[in-house]
Parts: C-alpha cells; structure tokens; sequence
C-alpha cells in the first residue's frame, strides 16, 4: 500500500454520517441517464464538504458505475487551462495540455459508455475563470454525465445574475454532525470519556474539521498524562465553554509544564484565543458559532479600548481597518459667537 493509499484509509475511516446527503448525492447522478445534472454542495469552513465528495467519488469508483474524475479548482488557481487539464490529467488524457474538443469528445464517449460523475471541489475558489470553465466545461456536459459541485459560497452569492443556472443546479446546503454522529466520530478516535464527546460537540459545533482537531490534541500521549493526572476529578472537557488543560497546551505550546493552571480560562478573550488556535483560518461567524457571540463581543470590548461591545461583534481578522474620518468631518472647535449689533 503506497502513502496515498494510506492517507485515503485513514481519511475514509475517519467519515462518517452525511447519510442524507450521500442518498441525495445517488438520487442525483442516477437522473444524469435523462440528462446531464449538476449539484452544488456548499456550507462554511470546516463543515465537510470536501470529505463528502471524496466518499462519494470513492463509492462511485468503487462500484464501477461510471467513470470519476475528480479536480480540485484551489490548486488551478484560478487559471481555467489548469482546470481543464486537471479533468484531462483524471480522464487519463496526459498530462500535457489537450484541445477543449478533444476533451469535450472524451467526456461524451465515457458518458455514453458507463457515464461519468465530474467531482469539482473548492469550485468558488476559480474567482475570474469560473465563468469560463461553466460556459466552456459545464455547459457542455451530455447525457450520461453528472457534476458535483463544492464551495463555500451559496448559490445567489455565487451566480448572482445566473438565475436560469441556479434553477437548474441541485443545492445541497451541508451543515454540522448530529450529536450522535459526533459520538460516532470521537469514540472511532478512541475518546471513550462520555462526557468529553458531549463537550466537544457543544464546543465545535459538530463541524469535522474542528472535532478532528480536538480529536488529535486529546489523542496525543502528553494531553492525556495531562487531563490524567492533573485536571481534578469531575472536570470534564469544556471549562468557561474552552477547556481549560486544551488552552493551556495552545497559549503555551512551549511550555514544559505541561501541566493545568486553574487561572486559564478565566477571561473571555482565553476563550476566543483557544477557539481560533484550533482552526488555520477562522472569521466571526466561525468564532460566534464555536464560543458563543456573547463571548465575542466579552472578549473583544476590554482588548480593543473604546470598542463597543456591538460593533466588536462585527468584528474579524480579515476585515479592513475602520477608515478615518475625511477631514471636513472632524471636530472643529466652534467660531466665536457674534456680538449683537446695537441699534443706534
């Protein structure tokens, strides 16, 4: 078995759930026989939306019911050639660039064949080119194929003026693990502490990418000596919303105590630390959802002097800083008044 074929092991035995979407998924490609279909599978950051496609492209090529090719649209970097010869490169055209005619002529002759199922993830991250890969690619798609779409932007966002388009794409709107899927999830993980699992669903919100993080961090050798031996009994994962032995190990990664400090996660602004340590890119949608807007607005109001608790809320790393004021809008001080003029 190659490091590849590891890597998929591992990834597969770490999916589950998505039972809906995956009948869906079925239900979908099985109509491309009448004619061609498109989904469109979309949710925020960390929600699995990548792992579902990859289950799906696996069972379909599995199964041997249509041929898979699958793309992901990051790595074209917004370039539509790169696009197109990732499909080429998957459908076992070569590697060096292929004429869109013969690429189209491929496409019709496996769809007609055994059909085919066009697996596209991170699809919104073309920016520029997808216009162009959906005139030149989707558009043209036959019988026979099916098209499944990922991206974190929702339909009206993406295609804003395509409106015929958006009627004829399948949405599948993809949101967190139930609670018990979590379960599922944590405990395949060996996390057997109930009351961990619970905690760190409240916690994640049932998002993959958050759980697996959580997962990694408890699994490790060090983090269990530390909840072992020195998190008091009945502690259980959550402390003020964010562990407090997990917010240790974050804000002092390099410490060699290793040990918990009861100080930890006293204050908000710990809480939103913790939370946004845990994922490689967060935005205040993600840290409202994992700790709670309240918490935000808590933590943000004493670290930013004068900063309404309100506006903190609005408030992400990726926003623009506030703009200054022009300069006829700033204070003035007041001319002197005018002295009345007496009558003679």
């Amino acid at each position: 078995m190659s490091i590849e074929q590891a890597l998929r092991e591992i990834e597969s035995r770490r999916f589950v759930g998505r039972g809906a979407q995956l009948a869906e998924l079925l239900e979908l490609t099985d109509r491309a026989a009448e004619g061609a279909v498109v989904g469109y599978v979309y949710g925020p950051q960390g929600i699995g939306k990548t792992a579902l496609l990859r289950a799906f492209a696996r069972s379909q090529a599995r199964s041997g019911q249509r041929a898979v090719a699958y793309v992901e649209a990051r790595k074209a970097a917004g370039v539509e050639q790169d696009v197109l010869q990732q499909v080429a490169s998957a459908l076992g055209l070569g590697e060096d660039g292929v004429p869109l005619e013969e690429l189209c002529q491929a496409i019709e002759r496996l769809a007609e064949r055994q059909g085919l199922l066009l697996a596209i993830d991170d699809y919104d991250a073309l920016g520029p080119a997808e216009a162009a890969v959906r005139e030149r690619l989707l558009y043209r798609l036959p019988r026979g194929a099916a098209a499944v779409l990922t991206g974190r932007a929702g339909p009206a966002s993406l295609w804003p003026l395509e409106r015929a388009w958006r009627r004829f794409v399948t949405h599948i709107p993809l949101a967190g693990l139930t609670q018990e899927e979590t379960e599922r999830l944590l405990t395949a993980q060996g996390i057997a502490d109930g009351s961990v699992r619970q905690d760190a669903f409240r916690l994640t919100a049932g998002r993959p990418a958050l759980l697996a993080h959580v997962a990694d961090l408890l699994s490790s050798e060090e983090v269990a000596a530390t909840v072992s031996e020195d998190v008091p009994t009945g502690s259980s994962l959550a402390q003020e919303e964010v562990p407090a032995f997990l917010l240790e190990q974050i804000l002092h990664p390099g410490s060699r105590r290793r040990t918990w400090r009861p100080h930890e996660g006293a204050h908000a602004l710990d809480n939103l630390l913790a939370a946004a340590s845990l994922v490689p890119a967060f935005s205040r949608d993600l840290l409202c959802a994992m700790v709670g807007p309240a918490a935000v607005a808590d933590a943000c109001a004493p670290a930013i002097p004068g900063c309404r608790a309100r506006a903190c809320t609005r408030w992400s790393p990726s926003s623009p800083s506030p703009a200054r004021s022009p300069p006829a809008a700033r204070w003035r001080p007041s001319p002197p008044a005018r002295r009345p003029r007496r009558r003679s």
